[in-house]
């Protein structure tokens, strides 16, 4: 009995830092005028254009959502939380388990360009301060650059590419 409570904390832990991180991440969003929400249904339903999600959607969710809007929502890895034995400067990797990332829905052509002035600044350097202060890891370069490409900022380096 006392290693299956052991188990359980060992499993729980890492949860609830998680759940506390997401909480910590959502107010630096919400600082920066990004309305969002942190479930699937509400980007899918319309009722917000931004999701944080703590890893990425189910296949599932994915497929509710190419079903209403005819394309797939941007999924954009943003940041995770800093682990003690992280790179330098903490630079969020696609190794990471636990990344955070934010889904936007830019089918609707109006609002594309309001999202993407948001979204520009989260890659900027004043954010990614904002995020490795509050102990996140920084967006990679990596991740800037799909940002950019994703977003129409820039060019992919290859035709049909998303980098």
């Amino acid at each position: 009995m006392k290693k299956l409570k052991a188990l359980l904390l060992i499993l729980c832990v890492p949860s609830l830092a998680y759940a506390e991180g997401q909480s910590k991440l959502v107010d630096l969003l919400t600082k920066q005028d990004i309305a969002l929400e942190t479930s699937p249904e509400h980007l899918i339903s319309g009722t917000h254009k931004i999701v944080l999600s703590a890893g990425p959607w189910p296949d599932e969710k994915v497929a509710s959502f190419k079903q209403k809007y005819h394309t797939t929502p941007l999924a954009l890895p943003l940041t995770s939380l800093a682990q003690p034995n992280d790179q330098p400067q903490g630079i969020l990797t696609a190794k990471k388990s636990h990344i955070y990332m934010l889904y936007v829905n830019a089918s609707d052509a109006p609002s594309k360009e309001q999202l993407t002035e948001s979204l520009r600044a989260l890659i900027g350097d004043d954010f990614q301060t904002q995020l490795n202060d509050s102990g996140y890891t920084l967006t990679s370069p990596y991740y800037q650059r799909m940002w950019r490409v994703q977003l129409g900022l820039e060019a992919p380096r290859f035709s049909g590419g998303s980098y």
